[in-house]
């Protein structure tokens, strides 16, 4: 079993307000979460409206899913027009 810890960093250009980013970040969580296969979590910049931090963990049965499942939530924050992605850093942890 494989654990996935991504630390993400982006930027949110359009957003005017902590409503619209609250707004944006709901929309890509509940984006990257359909599945159910991620857990994610804003981690900070929590008082800025145009940037946020996001902690994301997967479990999967061996790496090279681990790691495919990473890269379909990396693609899907890079497909969204208002996010830009600032750092994607993954750590893989063998349990």
């Amino acid at each position: 079993m494989v654990a996935v810890v991504a630390d993400v960093e982006i930027l949110l250009p359009y957003s005017k307000s902590l409503k619209d980013k609250r707004m944006i970040i709901k929309s890509l969580i509940d984006r990257i979460g359909n599945k159910g296969c991620a857990s994610i979590s804003e981690v900070d910049y929590k008082d800025l409206w145009q940037r946020s931090r996001l902690g994301i963990a997967c479990v999967s049965p061996d790496s090279s899913s681990a790691n495919q499942s990473i890269q379909r939530i990396k693609n899907k924050i890079l497909s969204k027009d208002d996010v830009v992605l600032l750092k994607f850093e993954v750590n893989f942890f063998s349990l």
